[in-house]
């Protein structure tokens, strides 16, 4: 039986106030509360809300037997409870009543990785908890956002409990033989790797812009599952949840997929189903060590000295704060750095990306980056040696995006035995 492992993903970065040097030292925040509300209130009330108002619909025919994953990252979620709280009570909606997988990620998504294995898997359990706090969820499959390297992760994540990775790399997609399948590594057979079948999902989420001009639709979808040679039996489907809704006219044929795929499926006896579920197949192909796709993915998270020396010098900063962050304890202070970890950031920095695509970062606003960032790590700095000296002492940050006092942290809020919780 042939089967569609739906996935909608977003991040949205907590984005940077222009910080100015006469205010290090004083309370004002490293973040721009007005631009985050806004802008994740506009783009939930014409994207997330609707999208997620067809998938409730859907949800209501369990006899579709639908099934979907959701994929966001810590600090995702700590703005979808500040700004959109009920897009939050959406997602647990459609959890309560549908077959709903939460995927686990990291905290927050930044450059490091390799460099730095117990930063990344601190970042990995901190998802997890939030994961759990909000949804009963306790992640067993994560999504590599191409940031990491497949054969890096995997003993990490095995060692973490989950079973399996997903990776939406296209340059690893087409090297496989057989890639809408399910692979593992012969050294790692505890976790099982699926791959997302990027070219047909972008014909999805791009019904002007895919080569056959015409717009994808559930029937299409369906026959070309159909046509899948018999082994090739799991459709990994990456979606944006962000980008998934452009404008008016794809709203109508992307929505109207959407509401018609369950059905078409369900004629052409094609099922869903969650990462999760993949474990419970017997059939796994052996994944090919090539020198090819494990060099294209480490490329995404080096930092060239020659032409990103913006970038180096933040990262270094920022990264040399490590031990003493995490050695003051304080919650919100690890929060803070891990939302100035974001790539987002560091892509304003990239000189290289400049040189291609000017319009998309302009000369002001990466000048205006890198110095925001450098007096942000002054001022953070000298806070985290002042609690580390006072530990009375209060982090100062007034920019709070979730309640500190509902979850911590700290290694004692991992979920026990004796807690009720649901595990993918």
């Amino acid at each position: 039986m042939k089967q569609i492992c739906l996935i909608f993903h977003t991040h949205q970065p907590v984005r940077l106030k222009d910080y100015r040097f006469y205010e290090i030292g004083g309370t004002s925040s490293y973040f721009n509360e007005e631009l985050n509300k806004n802008w994740l209130t506009k783009t939930a009330n014409k994207k997330f809300i609707p999208v997620n108002k067809v998938l409730l619909d859907i949800f209501n025919n369990p006899h579709l037997q639908f099934k979907v994953s959701f994929s966001f990252s810590g600090c995702t979620l700590d703005l979808f409870e500040a700004f959109t709280p009920n897009l939050i009570e959406n997602l647990k909606m459609m959890n309560q009543r549908g077959n709903v997988e939460f995927l686990g990620e990291t905290y927050s998504n930044t450059l490091t990785g390799e460099s730095s294995p117990e930063d990344l898997i601190f970042r990995i359990e901190n998802q997890k908890k939030k994961i759990f706090n909000l949804f009963g969820q306790i992640p067993s499959s994560f999504r590599n956002n191409g940031s990491h390297c497949n054969f890096f992760l995997s003993p990490i994540l095995a060692d973490l409990g989950y079973k399996v990775l997903l990776n939406n790399t296209a340059e690893v997609f087409v090297s496989l033989t057989h890639p809408n399948t399910i692979y593992q590594f012969p050294e790692r057979p505890d976790i099982k790797l699926l791959f997302g079948n990027k070219e047909l999902a972008e014909a999805i989420s791009e019904p002007k812009g895919n080569d056959s001009k015409k717009p994808m639709t559930a029937d299409l979808l369906v026959k070309w599952i159909n046509e899948l040679p018999e082994e090739e039996n799991i459709v990994t489907l990456f979606i944006d949840y962000s980008t998934f809704i452009k404008d008016q006219s794809s709203d109508t044929i992307l929505m109207d997929f959407l509401r018609e795929l369950p059905n078409k499926a369900k004629e052409s006896n094609i099922g869903f189903i969650t990462p999760a579920e993949i474990i419970k197949n017997k059939n796994f192909k052996e994944m090919p060590i090539s020198t090819k796709s494990i060099q294209s993915q480490k490329k995404t998270n080096k930092i060239e000295a020659e032409d990103k020396l913006l970038q180096k010098e933040i990262f270094d900063l920022l990264f040399s704060l490590k031990n003493k962050v995490y050695k003051t304890k304080n919650d919100h202070l690890i929060k803070t750095w891990y939302y100035l970890q974001d790539y987002n950031h560091f892509g304003i920095l990239d000189q290289k990306n400049q040189s291609k695509d000017f319009n998309q970062y302009g000369f002001q606003e990466t000048i205006g980056t890198y110095i925001s960032l450098r007096n942000i790590l002054q001022d953070l700095s000298s806070k985290v040696n002042l609690l580390l000296e006072e530990k009375n002492c209060d982090f100062g940050q007034t920019f709070r995006l979730s309640d500190p006092n509902k979850w911590s942290f700290q290694k004692d809020t991992i979920p026990n035995k004796e807690q009720k919780y649901l595990i993918f």
